[in-house]
């Protein structure tokens, strides 16, 4: 599941307007004094449950309700911000 979040939020949303959008997701990530919340992005949600674990939530709206898609996957800071920065930087995102 952490691929398919790579690939949907990552590499395939690269556009100019995208990198803002990734810099404000990679800083909610990466951020220590953001103890806890949720960050939406085109097709996850990240839910930071501590400022090292989170939790990626593949959802849809269909008929103004949330669907979701496959069961929570939980991921650690670390491995979360290794797997983003890998990929924007074959998409030529900078940081």
């Amino acid at each position: 599941m952490l691929d398919k979040f790579i690939q949907t939020e990552v590499i395939d949303v690269n556009s100019p307007e995208h990198d803002g959008m990734y810099r404000i997701m990679r800083a909610f990530v990466e951020s220590p004094e953001i103890r806890r919340g949720e960050f939406e992005g085109h097709c996850f949600v990240i839910y930071k449950v501590t400022p090292d674990a989170f939790v990626l939530q593949e959802e849809y709206q269909a008929h103004g309700e949330t669907m979701y898609v496959n069961k929570p996957v939980k991921v650690d800071r670390e491995t979360l911000l290794n797997a983003m920065d890998n990929a924007s930087r074959t998409q030529g995102i900078s940081l």
